[in-house]
């Protein structure tokens, strides 16, 4: 065994096959590049903290706000990916499976997180998380409990922030309903979405899509019979 003084200014104990096949080069000051300012997870690195016991240690922020520290280890290779927020306990219930809480997490990570699928719909487009809903306390206490395991977070107003009074629990179909990609239609001086008219006039939304992409006019898309097959019995 060596004691050996590293260019960092750090000793360590190295044993004498590891120096000698070149195995340890350093006191592990070297090993981990700097993490800075890199995302892992739902965790933000701030800065290198001190070595402790020649492991690296950087200090965090969570998306819920919180900052924590995490090993090198830990952070690169995704064993911590949060502060432990999703452990916490909320009036005696974990925290950790409800659906109010995944549905918070998924908001910070879609407005947060630039590896989020769906991060350019959101926070690619500048839509932000408000300051008082990054605790989760306080987002519960806005938005009241999930009324059903069919109902998803949605915004009111797509191009807003996600923040009271711009959000409200709504079931699946009505959430379709309010994307960007969806449109509105004029038909005899009433304006709907067009999966609301298509589910009045019971027609194929797939097949009214098309009429319309392909230039027809909304009269016509609405109302042409579908044609039939003439080998069809």
């Amino acid at each position: 065994m060596w004691l050996c003084h590293c260019d960092c200014g750090n000793s360590k104990v190295i044993r004498g096959v590891s120096l000698r096949n070149g195995n340890t080069k350093g006191c592990g000051c070297i090993a981990a590049p700097d993490h800075t300012g890199k995302r892992f997870g739902g965790l933000v690195v701030l800065k290198k903290l001190a070595n402790k016991k020649s492991h690296s240690n950087w200090l965090c922020k969570c998306d819920c706000g919180a900052t924590t520290k995490v090993t090198n280890t830990r952070l690169v290779s995704g064993a911590t990916k949060s502060c432990g927020c999703g452990r916490k306990s909320l009036d005696g219930l974990s925290t950790s499976s409800p659906r109010e809480y995944r549905s918070w997490r998924a908001m910070l990570a879609r407005c947060n997180n630039p590896e989020t699928r769906h991060y350019e719909h959101y926070g690619g487009r500048g839509i932000k998380v408000c300051d008082r809903w990054l605790d989760f306390t306080l987002f519960l206490k806005d938005m009241g409990r999930n009324p059903g395991r069919f109902h998803t977070l949605d915004k009111q107003d797509n191009n807003g922030n996600y923040e009271p009074g711009n959000c409200a629990w709504v079931d699946k179909k009505a959430q379709a309903r309010n994307t960007r990609r969806n449109f509105i239609l004029s038909y005899k001086g009433k304006k709907k979405c067009l999966a609301e008219w298509c589910e009045l006039l019971g027609l194929k939304y797939h097949t009214v899509y098309c009429r319309l992409r392909n230039g027809w006019s909304v009269q016509s898309a609405l109302e042409e019979p579908k044609k039939v097959n003439q080998f069809s019995e």
